[in-house]
C-alpha cells in the first residue's frame, strides 16, 4: 500500500511552482514533510485527549442516571 495520494493542485500555486527552482521546490518539499509529521504528532494527542474526554463524558452521564434513579426512587416512596 502507497503512502501517497493525488492531490489536484490549481490555479495560483501551480504558477508559484512552476516558478521554483529545483532546490527551491525541494526544500519547501522537506519542509511540508516535516510539518506533516509533527502535526501526525499532534493529532494523535489530541484523539488521546478526544477519547478521554468522551471517557469522563460517559462516566458524568452514568453518575447522573444513577442520581436520577436514585431520585426517583425516594419520589415514589
Amino acid at each position: 500500500m502507497s503512502d501517497f495520494i493525488d492531490v489536484e493542485i490549481k490555479g495560483e500555486i501551480v504558477e508559484k511552482l512552476m516558478k521554483l527552482t529545483k532546490n527551491e521546490l525541494a526544500e519547501k518539499f522537506c519542509i511540508a514533510s516535516l510539518e506533516v509529521s509533527v502535526l501526525k504528532d499532534d493529532i494523535i494527542k489530541l484523539q488521546t485527549k478526544f477519547d478521554k474526554a468522551e471517557a469522563y463524558v460517559g462516566q458524568g452521564r452514568a453518575m447522573v442516571e444513577a442520581v436520577m434513579n436514585r431520585w426517583y426512587e425516594y419520589d415514589v416512596v
